[in-house]
């Protein structure tokens, strides 16, 4: 059986089994796999398995699907895909290592298999064939993300547009190049938020400091600015730092939310507003991640390393 683990946001840690009959995802309590995001459709997406191979399926989602940075229609699902939901992020497993537990001879004298409707892409229903298992949500233990005071490196970039005001395909970049933002940062291991449309903020070490998370920060950065310049007609400003943060899922009337509140994340704020279009700029906690190549600068009555291109 397949699986699928929320790698952020509200269900963050909640591992999904798949069964071997379509599966909608979606915001619905109707949907068979539920995660309260409010960018998720009432039913979003469907994974469907087609011989030995999963697929997922956008039900015409407002938001859309994303397997790794593209928008789908459907697509089979390699092991290891990550897939974006809204603002949700699912890793998926082709073969899960979790087996549930057999049943007791009075649970199976009260939960009889019954039917279970699953709603097609084509529109029809089929029914679920008394024996095949039901998704499984397992619940987390503990949220490792939940809004805690920790040593955080915060790293924030934001979207500069170059030649974008007469360009017919202009929303659509936009949208690409946070995308390639995001995946950067996630592809380093940080925590993800997006800020509004044009921006992305990026935490490292929330789940235990690492003594490269600084230099990941930096990575993630530089690894950003290219992939967003080869898209054409926007350009990106960045900023890293790090010190004690209340960071983490801060959770509200809208779901969960990326946030990181403290000294660092206010200096980084106005860092990655005072840097120039390419330039990454780090703060004091984030000095030296960099290595050679950086200048100085004073910004704010204090020393900032500049990381231009190179």
């Amino acid at each position: 059986m397949s699986e699928i683990v929320v790698m952020n946001g509200v269900c963050a840690g909640t591992v999904f089994l798949l069964p071997d009959i379509p599966t909608v995802l979606g915001r619905s309590p109707e949907s068979h796999l539920q995660i309260g995001d409010p960018w998720i459709s009432s039913m979003h997406a469907m994974f469907e398995r087609r011989g030995d191979e999963v697929w997922v399926i956008d039900l015409e989602s407002r938001n859309g699907t994303f397997v790794g940075e593209e928008r789908v229609g459907e697509a089979r699902l390699e092991d290891g895909a990550m897939v974006r939901f809204g603002r949700t992020e699912i890793r998926f497993t082709a073969r899960s290592s979790w087996t549930p537990p057999p049943r007791t001879p009075r649970e199976e004298r009260i939960r009889p298999d019954a039917q279970r409707d699953t709603i097609r892409s084509d529109g029809t229903t089929s029914a679920r064939a008394p024996g095949a298992h039901a998704p499984v949500a397992r619940e987390p233990e503990a949220d490792p993300y939940a809004l805690a005071l920790r040593p955080v490196v915060v790293l924030r970039m934001s979207l500069h547009a170059v030649r974008l005001a007469s360009s017919p395909d202009a929303a659509a970049r936009v949208r690409a190049a946070v995308d390639a933002a995001a995946r950067a940062a996630l592809d380093e291991g940080a925590m993800v938020g997006r800020l509004a449309s044009v921006g992305v903020l990026a935490l490292f070490g929330v789940t235990g400091p690492g003594p490269d998370d600084a230099a990941r920060a930096v990575h993630a950065a530089r690894t950003a600015r290219g992939a967003v310049r080869r898209l054409g007609g926007v350009d990106l400003r960045a900023a890293v730092d790090a010190g004690p943060l209340l960071a983490g899922n801060a959770m509200g009337p809208t779901g969960a939310d990326v946030t990181a509140l403290g000294a660092a994340a206010d200096r980084c704020e106005r860092l990655a507003a005072l840097a120039l279009p390419g330039e990454i700029l780090l703060g004091p906690g984030a000095a030296g991640a960099a290595g050679e190549g950086v200048t100085q600068r004073e910004l704010d009555g204090a020393p900032v390393e500049v990381l231009q291109d190179g």
